[in-house]
């Protein structure tokens, strides 16, 4: 509830992103390179593979129904993306930068995730057949769980200082800039009678639509408040799934009634439906 607060008093005094460029570098950089530091860490001192399909019954354990479960969880990882969005208007870039940027993403946050996920189950693996402790005992801090597991104990103890650095401000800050997102679509929705204008209001001081930051704060807080973090992770990803898919169906639109306009970075791979040139990885992922 605190975060939650301060998240809410950031935003309402314009602080999150504006003219903190170098700051929200920094801060990016620093959670990427405690990911790849534990990826790194992780390898060279418990690397096994065996461990990672040890227990494995394709369609058994785990289920088909966990399988898909878990591809929708997946899509929380991705949500970075969106928060970078949120940042754009702060940020100073060319469309050059912008195409560097997703093409940068589409590979990096794979990777960083797909690692993390092996080493994590090679640190602390299944145990028999019952699941790991990072879906247990360390459910609300997993990247914590999985350097705790590491060997011999002065390693795990440097990277539990490392985690405890540099995680709760990484973590800050993306609920801020999650809060920054919420505050600007309500603006917009709002300004466009699409909900009720009041919820777009502005702060006389800030400028900023605080009635519309105090309301989502207010929501985040009743979701917080049973301390449930796997029914929070599923309400989260069942909001990022809708949103992914309204952005694809979005872009679809977007090519069949502005095909002209100018775009900074077009999707590839274009099909020709009834006449229109539509991006096959849109089709196919808003169908996911």
């Amino acid at each position: 509830v605190g975060v939650i607060a301060a998240a809410a008093a950031i935003n309402i005094a314009g602080f999150t992103g504006h003219r903190r460029q170098r700051l929200l570098t920094l801060v990016a950089l620093g959670g990427v390179a405690l990911l790849v530091l534990v990826i790194a860490v992780g390898a060279i001192t418990s690397w096994d593979l065996g461990a990672v399909t040890e227990g494995l019954d394709p369609f058994a354990s785990p289920t088909l129904d966990d399988v898909i479960y878990a591809s929708v969880i997946a899509t929380v990882a991705y949500a970075g993306i969106e928060a970078a969005s949120n940042l754009a208007p702060e940020l100073e870039f060319e469309p050059a930068d912008f195409r560097h940027l997703v093409g940068a993403a589409a590979v990096l946050v794979p990777a960083l995730y797909t690692g993390m996920a092996l080493i994590a189950l090679m640190v602390v693996p299944v145990e028999g057949g019952a699941g790991t402790d990072l879906g247990n005992r360390f459910v609300e801090a997993p990247v914590l769980g999985v350097v705790v597991g590491m060997t011999p104990a002065w390693v795990a103890d440097a990277m539990r200082v490392a985690v405890v650095a540099v995680a709760p401000a990484v973590l800050l800050w993306a609920a801020s800039t999650s809060m920054l997102g919420l505050s600007r679509h309500a603006y917009t929705l709002a300004r466009h009678r699409q909900i009720p204008s009041w919820l777009g209001k502005l702060s006389h001081r800030w400028t900023t639509p605080h009635v519309a930051i105090l309301g989502g704060a207010l929501i985040a807080v009743i979701f917080v408040l049973p301390g449930d973090v796997k029914f929070l992770a599923g309400v989260y990803a069942f909001g990022a799934t809708i949103a992914f898919t309204i952005a694809h169906l979005a872009i679809l639109r977007l090519r069949v009634r502005q095909p002209w306009l100018r775009r900074p970075f077009r999707v590839p791979f274009d099909v020709r439906i009834g006449g229109h040139a539509l991006p096959l990885p849109a089709i196919a992922m808003a169908v996911l």
